[in-house]
């Protein structure tokens, strides 16, 4: 009811969203050292893939104030409670395609937020009461502000860590970028991350180079050199066979196009790539030149 797309055509509308999970295309997922590609997926991938990503200090208090609704069963709050598992619970069906990361279950994250402020709140209160009298004013305004300071900067200091790369994120229950790596979790979405090498392909690229970038589409190479993100001479190559210089996307159901590069630019050697806390995302590759050829 709270849904403004729904007051429109509800039934209509509401059937295309269950529709769109129900019969959307599989893509290949990593996900614990297992490249998902068809049902059934695993029951609790939402689950981990949440806990995985969402930063400990904020992933608690969501917790905490879940398993409280539970407990005390008022009603205003179980409804709060039901948008917080409404989309996560759609997404956990082992049926239901499994199409990338935690954006399908967003709608959950503004729910799971009202209710970890429910026990931050709590929190605070229990906490300003530690303060001695006379110190009213500090359990009033301190207790709060120690209390975000906890709970918020390590997803801040995370955030500008990892910023523009935010889709590569995974908070420190999984051990940080290369925690998940170890762990054989999805590395990035798709091709968001190629821009880091950009640069570097612009200042080395000889002039008129062929240039593959692995799962980018033509159109974003294209804007990318309308936005002036890559030189204008640089022409698009359409696989590792025509082209001199490959930006590979490690994603591990491509892996096989890693040994295509290897095969065809007769080296194993990347020339530069893009690393987050020493976790390679985007590998470029340059073909091998003969000498005297």
């Amino acid at each position: 009811m709270h849904w403004p797309y729904l007051w429109h055509h509800p039934i209509e509308r509401a059937a295309w969203y269950f529709d769109f999970h129900a019969t959307h295309v599989h893509y290949a997922w990593f996900y614990l050292g297992r490249v998902l590609r068809a049902p059934p997926f695993p029951l609790e991938y939402v689950f981990v893939k949440t806990a995985l990503t969402v930063p400990i200090s904020i992933l608690l208090p969501m917790a905490l104030g879940l398993l409280s609704v539970v407990a005390h069963r008022r009603w205003d709050n179980l409804l709060v409670a039901a948008n917080a598992l409404a989309s996560i619970l759609i997404i956990s069906h082992p049926d239901v395609p499994h199409f990338g990361g935690v954006k399908h279950w967003f709608p959950s994250m503004c729910f799971l937020g009202l209710l970890a402020g429910w026990s931050v709140s709590r929190a605070a209160l229990a906490f300003s009461g530690c303060f001695p009298k006379g110190w009213a004013w500090a359990g009033r305004w301190g207790s709060p502000a120690l209390l975000f300071g906890a709970l918020l900067s390590p997803a801040l200091i995370a955030g500008a860590r990892i910023h523009p790369y935010g889709t590569s994120f995974y908070s420190e229950l999984a051990g940080g970028v290369p925690g998940a790596a170890t762990l054989g979790m999805q590395r990035q979405f798709w091709s968001n991350n190629v821009t880091g090498v950009l640069p570097w392909i612009n200042s080395n690229a000889p002039a008129g180079s062929r240039l593959w970038l692995h799962e980018v589409t033509g159109f974003a190479f294209r804007d990318y050199q309308l936005n002036g993100m890559l030189r204008d001479d640089i022409r698009a190559a359409q696989g590792p066979k025509d082209a001199d210089l490959a930006a590979y996307q490690y994603h591990q159901e491509f892996r096989e196009q890693e040994f295509e590069i290897w095969q065809e630019f007769g080296t194993q050697t990347p020339v530069t790539g893009l690393y987050l806390d020493e976790t390679p995302q985007v590998i470029v590759y340059q073909r091998r030149r003969v000498e005297g050829g």
